[in-house]
């Protein structure tokens, strides 16, 4: 059994991701623990043996939240294993066989803020190198928490890149508390509000009348392998809408945007997703674009755990049940 699973915040009870059964009869239970020191959100799969013990294969495993981690689950006759993004975890003799049940499948019940993708169930237990290939077939083709390093991102105008501190006056701004995840991030101006630049040509009708003078972010990455792909970021945006704006281009076609509508100050991190597979197979330039009126500034634009990842181009291995769940 394996899917994709993406949570966005932690919390402080079990959380069932899949399993087939109930408490008294469990052919698989795949389950996230709550968050605590000890347990650290650990994800552990287990099966009820017809014996009447249950059956796991755990270890401590600290996931990253808004970025998606690969599942896999096997049983055979001898051993049962479990995989996280590719790599075994833990494996153990199993030698007991599991209880079947006439019972549904389901998926995230109890999983609070957290997405599914890519349930498959297989007549037969994956191997090492089978699982491998099943990860490798959505590849992640860049993701940044800014921790380290800056991406390998290049910048003009008021893009910095480093620890936020927030220590500016500005109009009424609402600044973000921390960062998404530790302490870097890209922001416009890290530690105050952005400049008056006066270059939001366009603002009115949504269509940049002048793409120079922005203030620009940008990367470049490739999709080579891929047959779709998607684009990912957290961000705090607050900023003088509707006369300050931002939009987001791949190879200079514009394929996101903050325009029009009025100001609402942001109360926590928001998550953003594009649809990339237009330009699967392609090495592509992702650019951020922020645009400033030349009188009231706020707190800015800030960008966090930055990913692109998506599904290559040939499947390896067929599954009995495969499910989309989009």
């Amino acid at each position: 059994m394996e899917f994709w699973f993406r949570q966005f915040s932690n919390q402080g009870f079990t959380q069932d991701l899949v399993y087939k059964g109930d408490s008294t009869t469990e052919n698989f239970s795949v389950f996230r623990m709550l968050w605590n020191v000890y347990n650290h959100g650990t994800v552990k799969a287990s099966y009820k043996g017809v014996d009447g013990s249950w059956h796991t294969v755990t270890d401590l495993n600290d996931l990253a939240h808004g970025r998606w981690h690969h599942v896999v689950y096997t049983k055979n006759a001898v051993e049962s294993a479990y995989y996280l993004d590719g790599e075994l975890i833990y494996t153990k003799v199993d030698t007991v066989d599991a209880e079947t049940n006439s019972l549904p499948i389901i998926v995230g019940d109890t999983a609070v803020n957290t997405d599914f993708d890519e349930l498959r169930i297989y007549d037969q237990a994956l191997t090492a190198k089978e699982v491998t290939q099943r990860y490798n077939t959505y590849p992640i083709s860049f993701f940044s928490n800014f921790e380290d390093n800056n991406g390998g991102f290049s910048s003009t105008y008021d893009w910095q890149w480093g620890i936020y501190s927030w220590g500016g006056t500005c109009t009424s701004p609402t600044p973000p508390a921390t960062a998404h995840t530790g302490q870097n991030m890209w922001g416009t101006i890290l530690n105050g509000c952005y400049n008056n630049l006066g270059n939001n040509h366009g603002y009115d009708t949504c269509v940049n009348a002048n793409t120079a003078d922005d203030s620009v972010l940008s990367f470049t990455v490739s999709l080579a392998r891929m047959e779709k792909a998607t684009l990912s970021w957290w961000e705090w945006y607050d900023v003088n809408s509707p006369y300050d704006w931002a939009e987001v281009y791949v190879n200079n076609d514009v394929v996101w945007q903050h325009c029009a509508g009025s100001y609402t100050p942001p109360s926590a991190w928001e998550y953003q997703a594009v649809d990339l597979t237009a330009y699967a197979g392609k090495t592509i330039t992702i650019k951020f674009h922020m645009m400033a009126s030349a009188s009231v500034a706020r707190s800015g634009w800030y960008l966090d755990d930055l990913m692109v990842h998506g599904k290559a181009r040939k499947a390896i291995i067929t599954p009995i049940i495969h499910l989309l769940l989009d």
